[in-house]
């Protein structure tokens, strides 16, 4: 998938950009794919770590690679449409003073060699100060590395040192540090100022074989429901605990938010058929646990599901019309 995500940050119609990739110690193809496009294209620059950091690390050692001003990770199974980065850097020229600029984002299944448009999320463009942030944090995608920061910003405020209370690995895997990287150099930067642009997507995919494997290898389960509790238990305790150090009621906000989402998730899999598996139940009992979920919260929930999925069917006939019109524009 690389070649994708490569080729769509060739075409922007931007065109003062370098390519900075870093292998981190890859064994597939990787290094045959990107040396047959360098050799095309003169501002592709290729590196590979002598063995693998972790994906956090791996973050910061592409940054340290690139001589621009301002940056944008962009993942290797990942794409931006063609104005992502003319759209950042058109409100950035407006305002100078801007450290971050972020922006719609769009996600994708794939199933074989069709993309499905699963969710997009794509609010209106404004100022965003600290508080809107961590108060809306709940909300997916308001600010994480797909944004263009400002290189000097994002240097001084990487982190690298977080602590794996749990022991749960995920740290060393990436998972929802982008985002509280993000939320500390919101609250931490003297000078930081930030900007929600609209329009100029951010492309994530979700590839079903891929996703099924990692089930297995990493839960040590093939049962998509554990799978999906042991998500969000991770998930929102990162996001939750880390939120709770700069807005209290933001981090409750987003905890209530994400139970409903996970509540919804259940149900949906009942009707599937995939719930019968005991791991279930005591995966479920540790989430509630972890997080501090109450039985009162999580009967509102349910109680209130109907008009939740009502909402859920209505937004999934307005993405299946939006895909077409995807397909037609960027060739998808």
């Amino acid at each position: 998938m690389i070649e994708r995500s490569v080729m769509s940050a060739l075409k922007q119609d931007y065109e003062n950009i370098e390519i900075i990739i870093v292998d981190n110690n890859s064994s597939d193809r990787t290094l045959s794919i990107i040396k047959s496009l360098a050799n095309e294209y003169k501002n592709i620059k290729y590196y590979k770590n002598s063995s693998n950091f972790g994906a956090l690390r791996n973050f910061e050692i592409s940054i340290k690679y690139s001589t621009g001003e301002y940056v944008i990770l962009l993942g290797s199974d990942d794409w931006i449409e063609t104005d992502f980065i003319s759209n950042k850097i058109g409100i950035i020229k407006k305002h100078p003073k801007i450290a971050i600029v972020s922006g719609a984002v769009k996600i994708y299944n794939q199933i074989g060699d069709e993309l499905y448009l699963y969710s997009q999320y794509n609010y209106k463009s404004h100022y965003m100060t600290k508080e809107y942030i961590n108060y809306n944090f709940y909300k997916k995608f308001i600010i994480s590395y797909f944004c263009i920061f400002r290189r000097d910003l994002i240097l001084k405020n990487f982190r690298l040192d977080y602590e794996d209370k749990h022991e749960w690995g995920v740290y060393k895997k990436g998972l929802g540090l982008d985002l509280i990287n993000c939320l500390d150099i919101a609250n931490t930067s003297k000078d930081f100022l930030s900007y929600y642009a609209t329009g100029g997507a951010y492309c994530f995919c979700n590839v079903e074989e891929r996703e099924s494997n990692d089930i297995i290898k990493l839960y040590k389960t093939n049962n998509t429901v554990t799978k999906t509790i042991m998500d969000y238990k991770f998930n929102v305790y990162i996001l939750c605990n880390h939120l709770l150090k700069y807005n209290f009621t933001a981090a409750n906000k987003l905890k209530i938010y994400r139970n409903r989402e996970l509540t919804y998730e259940f149900i949906r899999k009942i009707f599937n058929k995939d719930l019968y598996d005991f791991k279930n139940l005591k995966e479920f009992k540790e989430y509630k646990s972890v997080i501090g979920i109450s039985n009162v919260v999580i009967l509102w929930h349910i109680m209130t599901l109907p008009l939740y999925i009502l909402l859920r069917v209505i937004k999934k006939f307005k993405r299946a019309l939006e895909l077409k019109i995807d397909k037609l524009i960027f060739g998808l």
